[in-house]
Parts: structure tokens; sequence; C-alpha cells
């Protein structure tokens, strides 16, 4: 399936769900979807058949209720040139249960590239459960927030019970209430190349409950911090 220029707008989906659901194969070129009431663009499978060979290419997501651009059972997909946009506007859903910029989870092989995630209300680029092969190559992740006490839900890029690989490599995070990345009971993940602004930390914790899953061989090459820095065991308070 083919989508050219589409644009998908107020649509009133089922909770959770995209206004645009991608599977297998599909190819979607500058579709925008904006103001939906739950998620803007899903690219989705099954635990028995992945969504595959996926492409996104200058997709937007603006305004929409929960989310904008998200996928789940995913394979061999590409987001170049998206737009993550103000996403979850008013907090109606919790971050911790979905809402912001985007959440993927059991995905094997999704290259972000130029990904911009700005002033969504809730994680910017939420990796979260099972995800391998995960690439994040420039892009900006700025903005993000989250109201008190649970400021850290603002982060621009959360990784979480994933075994990785994940490389995050030349991107820049400016302005996130949560600071730049949040690492929870993830490994091999390599940061590389990126800039901090102030800030912008990277926070990395262990749950014991979540066994197997833990931190380790976290790699750190060649980044710029300004007036920020690296912490370990959920130091910035989300896990005291």
């Amino acid at each position: 399936v083919t989508l050219l220029g589409l644009r998908s707008v107020s649509a009133n989906s089922a909770a959770l769900q995209g206004a645009v659901v991608a599977g297998s194969g599909w190819h979607l070129e500058d579709v925008d979807a904006d103001g939906n009431s739950q998620a803007g663009i899903d690219v989705h499978g099954n635990a028995i058949v992945m969504a595959s060979g996926v492409v996104l290419l200058r997709c937007k997501a603006i305004g929409n209720g929960r989310e904008g651009i998200k996928g789940g059972f995913a394979a061999n997909v590409l987001v170049q040139d998206c737009l993550s946009q103000g996403n979850n506007p008013s907090n109606a859903n919790s971050a911790g249960n979905e809402a912001g910029g985007g959440k993927w989870s059991q995905c094997n092989g999704v290259t972000f590239l130029n990904y911009t995630v700005t002033g969504n209300h809730g994680y910017g680029l939420w990796i979260d459960f099972n995800n391998q092969n995960i690439s994040v190559k420039g892009g900006s992740f700025t903005g993000q927030t989250w109201p008190a006490p649970a400021e850290y839900y603002g982060t621009g890029i959360m990784i979480e019970i994933s075994q990785g690989p994940v490389a995050i490599d030349g991107a820049t995070f400016s302005g996130n209430s949560g600071g730049g990345i949040q690492i929870g009971e993830s490994s091999n993940i390599a940061i590389r190349n990126n800039r901090f602004a102030s800030g912008q930390y990277v926070d990395m914790r262990d749950l014991n409950r979540r066994a197997p899953f833990r931190i380790g061989n976290i790699s750190f090459i060649g980044n710029t911090f300004d007036r920020s820095f690296i912490s370990t065991n959920g130091s910035a308070g989300q896990y005291p």
C-alpha cells in the first residue's frame, strides 16, 4: 500500500490506535496525521506476523490526543525526515501509559533518520520492551515536558526493558524537562557524537523486578555535554 500526500484530521480512534495504521510493505510519503483523538501514525503488526518493510518519508504527526508516530511488532522500518510535534497537548493521557512523541515496542530493525521530535507532553521517543537493532541518526529532541512531580516523563529519548543493540548518533537534545536520554533496564547501547544542551542529562536505572533485563554495555563516544551530566541508579529522581 502506498499513501502519498494523505492528511488525516480529527479522527476518533479506539484507545491507543493510530488514525493511520501501516502494515507490511506500506510506503507513506508526505502523510500528515493531525489533531486525532489517539495516535497519529501507527506502524503495527502482531506477535505472529510483524509489520515489515515499512517506510515513512516526510510524515508529520502534530497535536494528536495521545501520541504522534508509534509502532509495535515491526521490523525493518525506516522513519526518515519525519516530525512528531505537540502531541498529548492537554496531558489527558499519562506518559507512563503511552503519550508523547511515540512509543515503539517489540521491534527489530527500526531506523530514525533526521527525526524531529518537539514539544510533546510525555517522552519524545520511547523505545519500550524487547526492542533490538534500533538506530537514531541525526535529528533533534527538544522541548518535551511533563508536569511535576513526574517531570522525568518529559525526556527526549527513553530506552526501556530492551536488549538492544540501540545506537543514537549525531542527535541534539535541548529543553526537555526530563533530560536528554533515560535508560532503564536495557543493554548494548551506543551513544555517539550527540550534543546535550544545559540540563540534558543521561540517566540510567535498574529495577530488580525487571530481571533479566539489566543495564549493561553502555558506551559514550564523542558526545558534547554543556552544563549537564551522566548519572546512574535513577539519580534524577524518577525512582528514588
